[in-house]
């Protein structure tokens, strides 16, 4: 299982750990990125396969929150929670294309490939070409086991 701790702070927030690191906020973006960069160095340069990343991203995930089947699965009677990535196309990551409060990325200016372009919840797009499509309040909290 990977996660991000994805954790996004203002600027200021962090900048103020410069003097002294104990009064920054703990934390960074990451969820945004955890998919092209584990692709790209992780499947990519063969690190890990395509089957051990979806395992990690998805289906170990929802196994350890007892959300599966129902979640990290492409299956009959799952929900349609689908990311659609390009692993031809790359991609450099910049701040200013992240949809957080954060105004930067630790990764800013890295070339990645897998970067999503389109997110389905439940059978409904909800990001396409990088631009959220669906409305605020769309998502659910989901109680696991």
């Amino acid at each position: 299982m990977v996660s991000t701790d994805h954790w996004p702070l203002p600027k200021s927030d962090k900048e103020v750990g410069w003097k002294d690191i104990w009064k920054a906020g703990a934390g960074m973006p990451g969820v945004e990125t955890r998919i092209p960069l584990m692709l790209t160095y992780g499947v990519q340069k063969k690190r890990i396969s395509m089957r051990t990343f979806l395992e990690v991203a998805s289906e170990n995930p929802a196994k350890r929150l007892g959300l599966y089947p129902r979640k990290g699965v492409i299956a009959v009677g799952s929900d349609a929670d689908l990311t659609v990535v390009n692993l031809k196309e790359k991609t450099k990551i910049k701040a200013e294309k992240m949809h957080t409060k954060c105004e930067f990325t630790p990764y800013e200016g890295w070339e990645v490939v897998g970067m999503p372009y389109l997110t389905l919840v439940r059978g409904k797009v909800v990001m396409e070409g990088g631009e959220i499509t669906s409305k605020p309040g769309y998502g659910t909290y989901i109680q696991g086991d």
